[in-house]
């Protein structure tokens, strides 16, 4: 989730951090709700594939989609392995 979505979400719901801090290490994020210092979005996705210990309490939010936008960036004439090159072939035909 971008940013400024996230923030709106929170805003929305009235929560108000004592100490915002923004990372997008999903496993840091995860662990430190699991000891209860935090609050985080997380795609539904990630959890469902991240094995742990002791799930995290999960919550849908709202009726809304939550996204975030996927940035794909090379230089220009640099090589660029096969996967690399199909993966961004891929994501174009996507779009």
């Amino acid at each position: 989730m971008s940013p400024s979505a996230d923030r709106h979400s929170f805003e929305k719901y009235g929560i108000h951090p004592s100490v915002p801090i923004r990372t997008r290490n999903t496993v840091t994020c995860i662990k430190l709700c699991q000891k209860g210092m935090g609050l985080c979005f997380i795609p539904e996705n990630y959890i469902k594939n991240i094995e742990l210990h002791q799930p995290p309490l999960c919550f849908s939010v709202g009726d809304e989609g939550a996204f975030s936008t996927l940035t794909l960036a090379y230089r220009k004439g640099a090589y660029l392995p096969a996967y690399a090159r199909d993966f961004i072939r891929i994501a174009q035909q996507k779009c």
